[in-house]
């Protein structure tokens, strides 16, 4: 989704449907990418604040099911010209300037930017849900399922070497 310069006066409302080909290996979109974003034009930057909805499979990290999951997120940024970007080689950012994206030219390509608010907004470990039993640690069957008959007591030399040092 390119958005050109020329088109933005003081406020620009953008709403439609994104078809993303991919967020990443992680997960994939099952709806496409539904924005609602109002753009204003300031001296020198761009304000972009909005809301941005869709719907996500992803991998439960105890079970490794595929799951539905919803992400509904508000977005809120600024843009500014590559030009004004700083140009010192190290440079401590403060906390207003960590929203900031750069643009060249007269065009600015949203997509890139709204797939990185979308990836921000993805579980670190996510579940397909709270009470999720994950696999068996012998057999690896799905304990949400089915039941193992697999002996829970790993006996190992090492484990039985800290038994040991524990008591």
């Amino acid at each position: 989704m390119i958005i050109k310069l020329l088109d933005i006066e003081d406020n620009f409302v953008l709403k439609g449907n994104l078809e993303m080909a991919t967020l990443s290996n992680a997960c994939k979109l099952a709806s496409p990418v539904h924005y609602e974003l109002v753009i204003k034009k300031n001296k020198d930057t761009l304000s972009i604040k909005g809301n941005l909805d869709c719907i996500v499979y992803l991998t439960c990290s105890r079970c490794l099911d595929e799951f539905p999951y919803m992400i509904n997120t508000k977005v809120d940024f600024k843009m500014m010209s590559q030009d004004l970007a700083p140009h010192e080689p190290e440079l401590e950012l403060k906390r207003d300037e960590m929203d900031i994206y750069y643009y060249e030219g007269n065009e600015i390509e949203l997509e890139p930017i709204l797939n990185e608010e979308i990836m921000l907004n993805i579980p670190i470990k996510p579940l397909c849900k709270e009470s999720c039993k994950g696999l068996c640690q012998v057999c690896g069957k799905n304990m949400n399922y089915e039941q193992c008959d697999c002996s829970k007591s790993l006996d190992t030399v090492l484990g039985e070497k800290l038994k040991n040092f524990l008591n």
